[in-house]
């Protein structure tokens, strides 16, 4: 290794060293601030709040899954149909993206033959080989 290049990774390795420093500064920073955030929370008061409204978004949520529990036995056959339209529409969407990249790999297999052959001339190599 020149010393040129031994000199170029020197100065990779140090500046790859200061920007983890500035980036561990940064988060050392965000965590001292999280900390007072969480230390004012705890001697406002509203952690009480949050945590009175995280048990009622709780109590809600059970709601709405028995409500949905419910409605889904109640109403089976459009259930069932629901289900069934959106495994239809997710294999069309699968075939779709499948077609798109098939698509894509011909494309880029046809753009390497053009490339080794900058006329565009879309005969293969034999059958060059047999008009001579």
């Amino acid at each position: 290794m020149s010393e040129e290049n031994t000199q170029n990774s020197n100065s990779e390795k140090e500046n790859e060293h200061s920007e983890n420093g500035r980036i561990e500064n940064l988060f050392g920073q965000f965590g001292k601030h999280l900390d007072d955030l969480f230390d004012k929370a705890k001697n406002s008061g509203i952690r009480e709040d949050v945590e009175e409204r995280l048990e009622e978004l709780k109590k809600s949520t059970g709601k709405v899954e028995d409500d949905f529990k419910d409605w889904r036995e109640r109403n089976q056959d459009r259930w069932k149909e629901t289900e069934d339209g959106m495994e239809r529409a997710s294999q069309i969407i699968r075939d779709g993206v499948k077609d798109i990249f098939e698509k894509l790999r011909a494309d880029r297999k046809g753009e390497g033959s053009e490339k080794d052959d900058p006329q565009g001339d879309t005969t293969s190599g034999k059958e060059k080989e047999e008009d001579t």
